[in-house]
């Protein structure tokens, strides 16, 4: 951002694996925020994963949005199975595999992949061109769980689609990227 100075941060929230939302804005003195659209509970034995992150909004005319932080991710689950006190602490520890769409989308010629483990384990990130010949393998390492991001240089690639494939143990999922130069 250099010297600019962070006006406002956006809240974005994504529930259940749908597209991400604007859900808030906050001043930049604001150091928390509460979603009041969400309940922590619902009942049975789903898991309903809810994720989040902000953006800065800096500068002026014209403002200008940051890159997404690395996103957090809470479990909403099984409230009626559990002793009381027991819910929070599994819904503040219940970390998900999460596979982000790359930001930003379509890109030119960097873009941003984030991505979350629950756990330790081998992860590989991989690119494809669209016939699904390996590109580039970006992560290739053991890591502890956590939230992750890689960055993607796709400056000698032709303009096209190409696909990002997350494995981790026995996890998988796949997304697509359109490079637009």
């Amino acid at each position: 951002m250099g010297n600019s100075t962070v006006n406002s941060y956006k809240i974005y929230k994504q529930r259940g694996g749908g597209n991400y939302s604007l859900v808030g804005t906050t001043s930049s003195t604001v150091t928390s925020f509460t979603d009041q659209s969400e309940m922590l509970y619902t009942v049975g034995n789903t898991k309903t994963y809810i994720n989040y992150y902000i953006t800065a909004i800096y500068g002026s005319n014209p403002a200008m949005e940051s890159i997404p932080s690395n996103s957090v991710s809470k479990a909403v689950n099984e409230w009626m199975n559990k002793s009381v006190g027991q819910e929070d602490e599994e819904v503040e520890n219940n970390f998900s595999f999460s596979l982000l769409q790359n930001y930003p989308n379509p890109f030119n010629p960097v873009t941003t992949i984030n991505y979350q483990i629950p756990k330790e384990g081998l992860v590989t990130l991989t690119v494809f061109d669209i016939l699904g010949n390996e590109i580039r393998t970006l992560v290739n390492e053991y890591k502890p769980g956590g939230s992750y991001k890689a960055e993607f240089n796709a400056s000698s690639l032709a303009s096209g689609m190409y696909l990002y494939r997350l494995r981790v143990n026995e996890y998988v999922s796949t997304k697509k990227m359109l490079l637009l130069k």
